[in-house]
């Protein structure tokens, strides 16, 4: 790996997606809209909230505008990554066969978009977390910051492997659906009472969000569940890989 070649590739990155008025529209827009906005509109009253509390799991009783805020912070921060992720392997093919012309290996491309999701999830993380911290304070906030950029670079890597496989339009409908039922709804403890079904501990975002809500609302989040999240997290990584590899970027 040659650290010039993914220093340049990722800066080349950087500036293309800087350009782009849509994605810091988005970056922006997007924590005002799901965390700001959405918590204040939400009813006054409290839900609860399955939490690790010691070495138990207890119901405790939180206001809804704080649920909601912690759970669309974790959408927002997903929903940028992710379509970076998307329109990363629309954008970049013809850039990337000219670049492994011009003597970059692919190792180093594909290095450099993995640095792309890995900033693209602490920027929109920075900025989702600052909305919330103006109504709601975490108990943990770095293991709340943790849970959050982990789900946001796993649904990232995702994102890289639907684009190579569906085109445009469908893709983007995929990426738009299928993070937004697994975290806003099937994670949301404001719609899911109780102790979720088993298929529900099987979607990707269920241990970064037990991270989260632990972390928010909890005595902080359990081992397993980040190292869980951390499998999911290698799991979406040769996802990815293997796209890449479809693609061309990555050689055999």
């Amino acid at each position: 790996m040659n650290v010039e070649h993914v220093r340049t590739a990722l800066g080349l990155r950087f500036r293309q997606y800087a350009r782009d008025r849509l994605f810091l529209v988005l970056l922006v827009y997007l924590p005002v809209m799901y965390i700001g906005l959405i918590s204040q509109l939400t009813p006054p009253v409290d839900l609860p909230v399955r939490v690790s509390v010691g070495t138990l799991t207890m119901e405790l009783m939180r206001p809804m505008g704080q649920i909601n805020g912690v759970v669309m912070t974790a959408a927002a921060s997903v929903f940028v990554t992710g379509m970076v992720g998307l329109f990363t392997m629309y954008r970049s093919r013809g850039a990337d066969r000219r670049l492994v012309r011009a003597g970059f290996g692919p190792t180093n491309l594909v290095v450099a978009r993995l640095g792309l999701l890995v900033a693209v999830a602490a920027v929109a993380t920075a900025f989702g977390t600052g909305v919330l911290l103006l109504s709601v304070w975490p108990n943990h906030l770095g293991q709340f910051v943790f849970g959050v950029v982990t789900l946001a670079v796993t649904y990232g890597l995702v994102g890289l492997a639907v684009g190579q496989t569906f085109d445009r339009l469908a893709g983007l409908y995929v990426m738009l659906f299928t993070p937004t039922l697994d975290i806003a709804v099937f994670q949301n403890p404001t719609f899911i009472r109780g102790d979720p079904p088993t298929w529900m501990t099987l979607l990707p975002s269920y241990h970064a969000m037990q991270v989260v809500l632990d972390a928010a609302f909890g005595d902080g989040a359990r081992l397993l569940n980040a190292e869980l999240a951390l499998v999911v997290l290698g799991l979406a990584g040769l996802l990815a890989a293997a796209a890449l590899h479809r693609a061309g970027v990555v050689e055999s």
